[in-house]
């Protein structure tokens, strides 16, 4: 932690469906991204692109939904890695 207090455009959010597989599922992201983006640049820093829905991160999405890896495996890639996509329902 930096120890600043957040933005209030990061906090504003929009809660949305996005459908997935057999069932949406709900997805919390800032309410204006293009506000957001102004404001931390104002701010010299860059705004948060996990703050986007990417087709590239739904298409993902999809496809795990559609074909869901077998039971116990929870994430992908290298096991050192720092960071991992996890699947979850």
């Amino acid at each position: 932690m930096s120890g600043r207090e957040p933005l209030p455009e990061l906090l504003d959010l929009a809660v949305e469906r996005v459908p997935l597989g057999d069932r949406p599922v709900t997805v919390a992201r800032p309410a204006d991204w293009q506000v957001l983006r102004e404001t931390e640049a104002a701010h010299g820093r860059d705004a948060p692109y996990w703050a986007i829905l990417w087709p590239s991160g739904e298409a993902l999405a999809q496809a795990v939904a559609d074909a869901p890896p077998p039971p116990g495996a929870t994430s992908f890639g290298r096991r050192s890695s720092r960071t991992r996509t996890f699947a979850c329902r």
